[in-house]
C-alpha cells in the first residue's frame, strides 16, 4: 500500500482513537547515537573500550553486556548517568520527525528509546495541557494505567518500554531509570519474566493500530512478542502500519505474518517528517468524520415543541448567533476587566459597544447575572445576544473546577429566563493556563445541562462548540459517556490507595456527589489519622493533600471530585518518608 492510500485510513484510525504510534532508535537520530555507537559510548564510560573489536550483531550484544554489567556494579546512580551522558553527548536538538509527530495529539505513544525528546516535543506543542505527556513504564502499577487508558478518561500517554531518561529539562524519576535494559537479551530477558507487561501489551496490540516509526521491524525479540499474541489470540481486528525505508523491511513477511502493512519512503530525513505532517494536515482538514453529536433528554417541553434535539456538540468553532439564539464566550478576569482570547477578541468586536474594549483583548463588561454571566444591552433594553462567562473563583483569575458545574447552570438558566431558543457556548475555563485537562469542563457542563433540563419546563436547547483535540476524542471515542452525564445524578470516579510508590488498591466507584470523602476511606477501611487525600485533576492549581480526620467532611462536591476524575488516598507515613 502506498503513503497516500494508506493517508485517509490512518486519519480515520486516530479519530477513532485506535491509532498509536511506536518509536523506534530512527525517531531520534541523529541527535541520539544508533545502536553500535551508544554501545561503543557506554564502552567509553565503563572503561572496558576493545580496540578494533567487530560490530556484527552478535558481537554489539556481547559488548553491551558487559559494559552494562560493569556500569551497573559500580554505585547506583552511574549507570543511569553514564547512559544519559552517552544518550545525548551530541545534544538535545529535536529532530524534525519527531517534532513533526508532536504536532499530532495522541492518548497513547509506546517507545523503545531512553529520551525525552518527544516528551519535550509534545509539551512545547500541546502547552496548554500541563504535563501533557506522561511517561510510564513496565510496572504492574503502569502496565494498569495503560490499560485503564483504553477505555477510560487519561491524559497522553508515553509509554517506555525500556526504561527512560529525562534530560536536562523534564529530568527523570528513579523508577523508569531502574527499568533500563540495554540490548536485546536483556529486553527479552525482562519481558518473558514480566507476565503483567506481557499481557498489558498484547492488550495494546490487540486493540489498537500501532504505527510503527523509526524501526526497520527487524529486532527478533519484538517480532517474537507479536507472534507470541498472535498464537494465542489470532489474527488482530486491526491493521498497524510501518513507515520503514524502502528495501530494509521484508514486506511481504510482516503484512502477512504480523498483519503490518509497509509504507515505504525513499528518505528518512526528508519523507518522514513530511509523511507526518501531511497526517497532522489530513486529521485536521476537511473530509468525512462525525461533526455533531446530539442527544435528547426527553423533557415533557420537548417533546411538546416536537424538538427531539437537546443537546448538540459540535466539531468546530463558535459561529455568531443567529435570530433566537445567544452565543456565550469562555472569559477570563483580572481588575475590573475581563480578557478574552484573541479569536474571542475578535469575535466580539463589532458586536459589543467600541468603548467597552478597554486594553487590547481586555473588556469592561457588566453583570448580567448575579455572578458569572456579563454582557450588554441596547437603549432599547433589550440584551445583545453575545455573553462572557467568567467562571472564576475571585478576581485574582485563579480557576477552580468545581465552579464549572455553578457557572454553566447560572448560564443555562440566564439564557432560558432571557426567552432564547438556543444557546450556543464555548468550553468554560479551559483556556490556555488551564490546570486540568478540557474535557473535564466539558463533562461538568453537560452534567449541568442534563441536571437543569431534567428538572426545567423550558425548551432552550444548548449546543457546546468545540476545538480542543482532546475533548473531540473523548466524545468521538464514546469515552466521554454523555448520555450517562445527561441523565444520572451520581457520579463515577476513581479511588486509589496509595503507599509510596505503590497503588494498593484502584477501583471505580459510583457515589452521590453529597457523600463525604470520609465515608469513602472508610469503606476502603482507612484509618483517618493515618492517610491523606487529594483529587486528580486538582480542583484549584494551589490544591493540597489534606489529612482524612480534619477535612473528611467535606463532601464529594465540595472535594473536587468530579465524573472522570481521581480521588486519592495517601499514607502519612509514606509521605513522611517513614
Amino acid at each position: 500500500m502506498e503513503f497516500l492510500e494508506a493517508l485517509p485510513r490512518l486519519a480515520a484510525a486516530h479519530d477513532q482513537g485506535v491509532l498509536v504510534p511506536f518509536l523506534g532508535a530512527g525517531m531520534s537520530r541523529p541527535t541520539c547515537p544508533d545502536w553500535a555507537a551508544l554501545i561503543t559510548r557506554l564502552e567509553e564510560q565503563a572503561g572496558v573500550v576493545e580496540p578494533g573489536a567487530p560490530s556484527g550483531p552478535a558481537d554489539l550484544v556481547r559488548r553491551g553486556n558487559r559494559a552494562v554489567r560493569v556500569l551497573k556494579r559500580r554505585a547506583a546512580h552511574e549507570f543511569p548517568a553514564a547512559m544519559r551522558t552517552a544518550l545525548y553527548a551530541d545534544g538535545e536538538t529535536v529532530p524534525p520527525q519527531t517534532s513533526a509527530l508532536a504536532a499530532i495529539w495522541w492518548p497513547l505513544v509506546l517507545t523503545t528509546n531512553y529520551d525525552d525528546l518527544l516528551v519535550r516535543a509534545y509539551r512545547d506543542a500541546h502547552e496548554k495541557e500541563r504535563d501533557a505527556l506522561t511517561v510510564v513504564g513496565r510496572s504492574p502499577d503502569d502496565c494498569q494505567r495503560v490499560l485503564n487508558a483504553l477505555s477510560f478518561t487519561s491524559g497522553s500517554i508515553l509509554w517506555a518500554l525500556q526504561g527512560y531518561l529525562g534530560g536536562r529539562r523534564t529530568g527523570g524519576t528513579p523508577q523508569l531509570e531502574a527499568e533500563l535494559v540495554v540490548g536485546h537479551e536483556e529486553y527479552r530477558r525482562v519481558t518473558h519474566t514480566s507476565q503483567h507487561f506481557r499481557r498489558a501489551f498484547a492488550e495494546v496490540f490487540r486493540r489498537r493500530s500501532l504505527l510503527f516509526l523509526g524501526s526497520s521491524l527487524g529486532d527478533a525479540y519484538l517480532l517474537d512478542l507479536f507472534g507470541e499474541i498472535l498464537e494465542f489470540s489470532g489474527a488482530n481486528p486491526l491493521p498497524h502500519y510501518a513507515m520503514v525505508r524502502r528495501g530494509t523491511a521484508d514486506v511481504r513477511f510482516l503484512r502477512s505474518r504480523f498483519n503490518v502493512i509497509a509504507l515505504e519512503y525513499e528518505d528518512h530525513a526528508r519523507d518522514l517528517p513530511d509523511w507526518l505532517a501531511r497526517l497532522r494536515g489530513e486529521i485536521h482538514g476537511e473530509r468525512v468524520r462525525p461533526q455533531r453529536w446530539t442527544f435528547g433528554v426527553g423533557s415533557r417541553a420537548t417533546e411538546k415543541e416536537g424538538v427531539k434535539e437537546d443537546l448538540a456538540i459540535i466539531r468546530g468553532p463558535l459561529p455568531p448567533p443567529g435570530p433566537g439564539e445567544c452565543a456565550a464566550v469562555s472569559a477570563g478576569t483580572g481588575g475590573d476587566l475581563i480578557w478574552l482570547s484573541v479569536p474571542m477578541a475578535e469575535y466580539v468586536r463589532g458586536v459589543w459597544p467600541a468603548e467597552a474594549n478597554r486594553q487590547g483583548r481586555g473588556f469592561q463588561v457588566p453583570h448580567l447575572s448575579e455572578s458569572y454571566v456579563r454582557g450588554f444591552t441596547r437603549e432599547d433594553g433589550s440584551i445583545i445576544p453575545l455573553v462572557a462567562v467568567v467562571a472564576r473563583a475571585d478576581d485574582s483569575d485563579r480557576r477552580d473546577l468545581r465552579i464549572v458545574s455553578d457557572a454553566a447552570t447560572e448560564l443555562v438558566e440566564w439564557a432560558a429566563g432571557q426567552g432564547y431558543g438556543l444557546l450556543r457556548m464555548q468550553l468554560l475555563a479551559s483556556g490556555k493556563t488551564r490546570h486540568f485537562p478540557s474535557r473535564f469542563s466539558l463533562a461538568e457542563t453537560v452534567r449541568a445541562f442534563g441536571r437543569w433540563r431534567r428538572g426545567s419546563g423550558s425548551a432552550m436547547r444548548l449546543a457546546i462548540h468545540l476545538v480542543d483535540p482532546s475533548a473531540l476524542f473523548e466524545v468521538a471515542t464514546g469515552r466521554l459517556d454523555v448520555v450517562e452525564l445527561l441523565t444520572c445524578d451520581d457520579v463515577r470516579f476513581w479511588v486509589e490507595v496509595v503507599d509510596g510508590a505503590r497503588v494498593l488498591e484502584r477501583e471505580l466507584v459510583f457515589a452521590p456527589v453529597d457523600k463525604e470523602v470520609g465515608e469513602i476511606g472508610g469503606d476502603f477501611e482507612l484509618p483517618a489519622d493515618q492517610w491523606l487525600f487529594e483529587v486528580q485533576p486538582r480542583p484549584r492549581p494551589d490544591s493540597r493533600p489534606a489529612l482524612l480526620a480534619k477535612a473528611g467532611d467535606q463532601d464529594l462536591l465540595a472535594a473536587g471530585v468530579i465524573s472522570g476524575a481521581t480521588l486519592r488516598f495517601l499514607s502519612v507515613r509514606s509521605q513522611r518518608g517513614e
